[in-house]
């Protein structure tokens, strides 16, 4: 086909389809006329037309053989018509109708060519060309005249498809539809190949639909789409020519108001239960749709869009359909209709539902990229109902609450539609988002750690981190106990991650460091002072505020670990840090001043005690005003006393009384400064310091011991007076025990006898008996000792006394004197020999043998009295004699009482001065035992 002929049948075929695009239906069935042809401009040939036309007529003028003229008649017409075509082409705007005298020479020609040669073989060709001569010269009657002789005398023409086409055409045109479907229909009963086949198809169905032969309209555009597209799932595949698509477009919309006037979509499901399905329905549907929609009858739209869904929901197109209703409706803005109808495509078309299954996998990734939008889009509608409600009453929250579950069941669809995409992280930050505002704490932050530490990386990762800490915080608020504790702990894992997770935000610090110091306070100090350590390390270096609480969780964590020389550095450290005028700076300097303290402690634990005096020395020399430098002091001189430093120990002792002068370690002071003294031989301040803690210290018993060694020690010193002072202050202080008591007062007795004073000694003598006296059950063997040996020498002074009575004038006086001395002296004697007490016993035996013996000496040695004759006298002697003797005899028998004591053992200084007094006395039986004795005791 030449192309013009294309040219002439494209405006003949657009101009029915054109009917088609009224504003309804109304003006696509009423506006069934002729369209202006335009044509195209087309490249000319470069072969000389005009020379090649004057030689075909000069042709004709030689008048040739008749088949010859007949041909060159023919080619000269075809050459006319080409030139009045390209007139055409010059002149773009112009339209048929043409200018007569523009085709007037090709329609003579092919006129006297018909009329000429009857039998000429190609007069169909002939038919053909002049009737598109008629129709560019505007005489549609001829040209209907000429492809009527055409169609009738020539059935087998390649034209003859062609013009059968056109004169349908233009009976459509003259709403001649009978004839319109006639000529079409005679086009279909020949061969389908034709290449007019499809058009004929189409335009036959019009003119059925034009004829209001509906039902038989439709069955002709269903063969039309059966043709072309029961094998295409789309009718815009490349498969099909841009002609074709056209055409097929075309057709679904004559389809469409088909449907329309039947009745809508009820009309479509049941003509295919009737004629069988077909893979294009939801073309027909969608065409349906269309239609509604250009009618504005949007209900009616989507009614029909979403009756191919209901019918076939996993179809390729089904939810491409749903999509289409929802873009309607947003566009109308029916924006409650667009809700429902994307609540009910993700319901539909859940991920791994099992619709959405039944997809292929192109299908798939479109539907997630739907479901993805329609999702997100539910939860943010939704949430951002929630966050309309204003009221802080009952029924404000419980509507706030109602409408944020509908968002965080959206929220949470998608995140199990799509768990592992980029996307799903800032989803479920804005899940954790909406449960924080409805005071849904556990579940806000299991969104906001998903959302910062499960997903990919995105734009709200750190900041869903750290609103997850916010979150914790305001959740802890209300609980106590252990679910407090538990709590604070998985807050503390949380900033702990974050930190870990985003170094690089701006809050990762402070986060770490408060993390430190909450873990400190949790009791874990491990990781407290690893946190710790992280932000002592971290670079940049951080801020000194956040550093200095770092160095004191690390030192306070170390601290508690028994770490004490890091948790020496990291005080001092954050000392360094902190002004002196906050109120933290003296608290931490006691805290370094413990930890100093501390090290001295482990040293003087492990044996150590030269470096532990050092270390706590220590303490006063950092912390001078710690408050327990006195007791480092004090522990610094009692490793100096266990290392046996003395002198070093005294002088931390001497400053410490000095310093501290009201201290409670004053008594144990003074102990350890007395042991110090002893130790360093300086006992007089040993004693002192003895004495003083005998006053001052809380103990009875502590004081006893301190008394009676500072008394000990003045003696020892031979500092008598100050000695005298200790005991008479021990007995004041101590009365009891009473063993104790009795040998102070012998101390005292001895010391009193050092000085001279005799009174003294005789009354703590007196003292001692009167102890022993009234002790009861509590005398002891001690004190009975004493006790006998002090009234033993109490008896002296009576045997003293006896003898410096001497029986002379007036004797009778002195006589009885002397006599009366003697019992006060024997029974003196007497008392102390009861105490049972072998020395005393003996001594005190051997004392009244000599007073018997003395008294009778004295007897026969007394004054004789004046004016007696000789023989008185002589009777006086005679007569003193016999008063003498018996005191003699007296004597003798209490010296042999003492010497048989040795039988018993007891061989002392007193039963030796008996068996001497015996040898005088009695010499004859004495007096040779006396020197066996004498020799024994050399031997011995």
């Amino acid at each position: 086909m030449r192309p013009y002929l294309s040219l002439l049948l494209t405006p003949l075929l657009l101009g029915g389809c054109n009917l088609l695009k009224g504003d309804s239906d109304e003006a696509v069935i009423g506006n069934l006329k002729y369209q202006p042809m335009v044509i195209e401009k087309q490249p000319i040939s470069g072969v000389n037309r005009a020379e090649v036309m004057r030689n075909y007529r000069e042709l004709r003028r030689l008048k040739p053989d008749p088949r010859l003229n007949s041909e060159a008649t023919r080619r000269l017409a075809d050459l006319e018509l080409d030139n009045s075509e390209e007139q055409l082409l010059e002149q773009p705007q112009a339209s048929p109708p043409v200018n007569r005298k523009m085709t007037q020479g090709s329609i003579q020609l092919y006129e006297s060519l018909l009329r000429g040669d009857p039998n000429y073989p190609h007069r169909d060709q002939v038919l053909y060309q002049l009737s598109r001569a008629y129709e560019l010269a505007g005489e549609p009657e001829k040209m209907m005249a000429a492809l009527r002789e055409l169609v009738s005398r020539y059935p087998d023409s390649p034209s003859w498809a062609e013009a059968q086409f056109r004169r349908g055409e233009r009976f459509f045109v003259l709403h001649r539809f009978a004839a319109a479907e006639a000529a079409y229909g005679a086009i279909l009963k020949r061969r389908q190949d034709s290449p007019f086949y499809d058009r004929a198809l189409f335009k036959q169905g019009w003119a059925r639909f034009k004829q209001r032969h509906i039902e038989a309209g439709l069955d002709t555009f269903t063969q039309l789409l059966d043709r072309k597209l029961r094998e295409l799932p789309e009718m815009d595949s490349q498969r099909l020519s841009p002609a074709d698509r056209e055409l097929l477009k075309e057709t679904l919309r004559v389809i469409s108001l088909t449907f329309s006037e039947l009745g809508g979509t009820r009309r479509i499901t049941r003509y295919f239960d009737r004629h069988g399905h077909r893979p294009y329905e939801f073309m027909v549907y969608r065409a349906l749709g269309d239609l509604y929609q250009k009618q504005e009858r949007i209900r009616d739209a989507a009614e029909a869009y979403l009756a191919f869904v209901e019918l076939y929901p996993t179809h390729p197109q089904a939810p491409r359909l749903s999509v289409q209703v929802i873009d309607l409706y947003n566009q109308q803005e029916f924006q409650a209709l667009a809700l429902q109808n994307k609540q009910a495509f993700t319901e539909r078309y859940r991920v791994h539902g099992e619709h959405w299954k039944q997809f292929a996998p192109a299908d798939r990734q479109w539907l997630n990229d739907k479901l993805r939008g329609y999702l997100k889009e539910l939860a943010e509608y939704y949430h951002a109902l929630a966050q309309q409600v204003r009221g802080k009453d009952r029924k404000a929250l419980a509507e706030k609450a109602r409408r944020g579950d509908q968002a965080v069941i959206w929220y949470q669809r998608y995140l199990e539609s799509f768990p592992d995409e980029q996307a799903s992280g800032g989803v479920s930050f804005q899940l954790a988002e909406l449960l924080l505002e409805l005071h849904r704490y556990p579940e806000a932050i299991e969104y906001y750690e998903r959302s910062a530490y499960l997903y990919p990386l995105h734009p709200k990762s750190s900041e869903a981190g750290y609103a997850a800490i916010l979150a914790y915080e305001a959740g802890a608020k209300g609980l106590k106990g252990a679910v407090r504790e538990r709590w604070q702990l998985a807050a503390i894992e949380s900033a702990l991650r974050f930190a870990k997770t985003f170094p690089k935000d701006p809050r990762a610090l402070a986060v770490l460091t408060q993390a430190a110091e909450r873990l400190y306070a949790a009791h874990d100090l491990t990781r407290a002072r690893q946190a710790a350590r992280q932000v002592l390390a971290w670079q940049p270096p951080a801020p000194p505020p956040l550093r200095r609480t770092a160095w004191i969780v690390a030192a306070h964590a170390a601290f508690d670990q028994q770490a004490y020389a890091e948790a020496e550095t990291g005080y001092q450290a954050a000392l360094a840090l902190l002004p002196k005028r906050d109120q933290q700076y003296r608290a931490l300097q006691e805290r370094l001043a413990a930890a100093v303290y501390e090290q001295g402690v482990a040293l003087r634990k492990a044996g150590k005690q030269r470096q532990a005096a050092h270390e706590f020395l220590r303490v006063g020399t950092l912390v001078p005003g710690a408050s327990i430098r006195a007791t480092a002091e004090f522990d610094a001189a009692s490793s100096l006393i266990a290392a046996k430093e003395w002198p070093g120990a005294v002088r931390i002792l001497e400053a410490f009384r000095k310093r501290y002068p009201k201290s409670k370690l004053l008594p144990e002071i003074n102990n350890k400064l007395a042991v110090a003294y002893l130790e360093t031989q300086q006992p007089v301040k040993a004693a002192a310091e003895f004495a003083a803690i005998a006053r001052q210290a809380g103990k009875p018993e502590l004081r006893r011991e301190a008394g009676w060694q500072a008394a000990q020690l003045y003696e020892k010193a031979g500092r008598n007076g100050q000695a005298i002072q200790a005991y008479r202050a021990y007995i004041r202080a101590f009365p009891s025990p009473l063993t104790q008591v009795v040998e102070a007062q012998q101390r005292l007795a001895d010391l009193s006898d050092k000085l001279g004073k005799r009174g003294d000694r005789a009354y703590w003598l007196r003292q001692i008996v009167k102890q022993d006296a009234g002790a009861g059950k509590a005398r002891t063997d001690r004190t009975r000792y004493l006790a006998a040996k002090a009234s033993l020498e109490l008896a002296r002074p009576a045997y003293d006394g006896f003898a410096r009575i001497q029986l002379k004038a007036p004797l009778k006086q002195n006589l009885k004197r002397k006599k009366r001395q003697m019992k006060r002296a024997i029974a003196a004697y007497k008392r102390a020999a009861e105490y049972g007490v072998a020395e005393v016993t003996t001594a005190a035996t051997y004392r009244i043998g000599e007073l018997y013996r003395q008294f009778g000496k004295a007897l026969l040695k007394s004054e004789r009295p004046k004016g007696l004759n000789p023989e008185e006298l002589e009777q006086y002697e005679i007569l003193l004699e016999e008063q003498a003797y018996p005191f003699e005899d007296k004597a003798i028998a209490l010296f042999e009482t003492n010497t048989q004591r040795t039988a018993q053992g007891v061989y002392d200084t007193w039963v030796q001065k008996s068996f001497a007094a015996l040898a005088k006395l009695l010499p004859a039986r004495y007096a040779k035992r006396e020197k066996s004795e004498e020799v024994v005791d050399a031997l011995n």
